[in-house]
């Protein structure tokens, strides 16, 4: 029997939250790794050990795992326009005001 076929429409539209996708996802990892360039200084400059320091980086990783479960069950339930729309926008306003505040508190 043969298989009948379903008609997807493609938008271009699709380009431009890829696009986006990626930039964030670009400039958050830049956001992760900043600390690794400076980890012989800051360890000469606060006495701490490096792994405290390695730490620093590591929260990252470990934060994703929890936050990426919540935002799977998002996905899962709404869809992945929503779950995507509203993890990007989140995202967004997370690494900005984050990242303004390493930059001002450090």
């Amino acid at each position: 029997m043969p298989m009948e076929r379903t008609a997807f429409r493609v938008y271009r539209y699709r380009w431009v939250v890829l696009l986006v996708y990626f930039l964030l996802n670009a400039l958050m990892q830049v956001q992760w790794i900043t600390f690794a360039p400076i980890t012989s200084e800051a360890v000469a400059f606060y006495g701490a050990p490096a792994i405290q320091i390695d730490l620093l980086s590591l929260i990252f990783m470990i934060v994703y795992i929890f936050v990426s479960l919540p935002a799977s069950y998002i996905i899962d339930t709404w869809g992945i326009r929503i779950g995507i729309g509203i993890g990007i926008g989140i995202g967004a306003v997370l690494m900005g005001v984050f990242g303004f505040m390493k930059g001002v508190c450090g």
